[in-house]
């Protein structure tokens, strides 16, 4: 899993200026599998910006289907930043930046209080 999770590069995007790569994270934030769904193995693996504060989740699976195993990916953007990730090179997912607040968008929510004066 760890090598195959160091195959995929992703990056940061805000704006026309702000690019910066992501650093995966060596160890998996979880690993499971579950013979009765076909899930032969699976990792999540967080990728930041800086520190440890994900800001994209990568989910490694391989699965078993019809007398074949084959790996799957997922991502999950933690941040309201574009976010592009690639393997070997070529680009597999992204999300643009989505920046509005007050706004419900399809996997999260901002939230904003209003701060009272003294």
């Amino acid at each position: 899993m760890k090598d195959l999770s160091r195959k995929f590069a992703g990056s940061f995007e805000l704006g026309k200026t702000t690019h910066e790569e992501l650093r995966l994270l060596t160890q998996p934030v979880y690993s499971y599998s579950d013979a009765e769904t076909g899930v032969i193995d699976g990792s999540v693996f967080a990728a930041a910006m800086n520190g440890t504060n994900p800001t994209a989740l990568l989910l490694i699976e391989l699965q078993s289907e019809q007398d074949q195993q084959r790996w799957k990916f997922a991502v999950g953007a933690m941040t309201d930043a574009g976010v592009v990730v690639k393997f070997g090179g070529q680009e597999v997912w992204s999300k643009p930046a989505l920046h509005a607040p007050g706004r419900d968008f399809e996997t999260w929510t901002y939230f904003f209080e209003e701060k009272q004066g003294d």
